[in-house]
C-alpha cells in the first residue's frame, strides 16, 4: 500500500493531550517508540536516503543556477 497524498504535517491547530504517566510507564514507551524507529528505518532507511539525496541534489542544483556558477566551479 502506498500512501502518496497526505500531508506532511498535521495541521497546526491538532494538540496533542500527554497523559500523566510515572517512571516505569515514560521509560517503557520511549523504549518501545525506539524500537519502532529501529524497525522502521531498517525497512525504510534506503528509501528515506534516496529522498533526502535527490532533495541534496536538487538544493544544491538551485544553489548553483543562482550563483551562475559551472557545475564544477564550486566556491567551497
Amino acid at each position: 500500500m502506498r500512501i502518496r497524498n497526505m500531508p506532511r504535517k498535521p495541521p497546526s491547530n491538532i494538540r496533542l493531550r500527554a497523559p500523566d504517566l510515572d517512571d516505569d510507564a515514560v521509560v517503557e514507551i520511549h523504549h518501545f517508540l525506539e524500537d519502532l524507529m529501529n524497525r522502521f528505518e531498517s525497512r525504510y532507511g534506503l528509501q528515506m536516503r534516496r529522498f533526502y539525496d535527490e532533495r541534496d541534489r536538487r538544493n544544491r542544483a538551485q544553489y548553483e543556477l543562482k550563483l551562475g556558477l559551472p557545475d564544477d566551479d564550486l566556491p567551497f
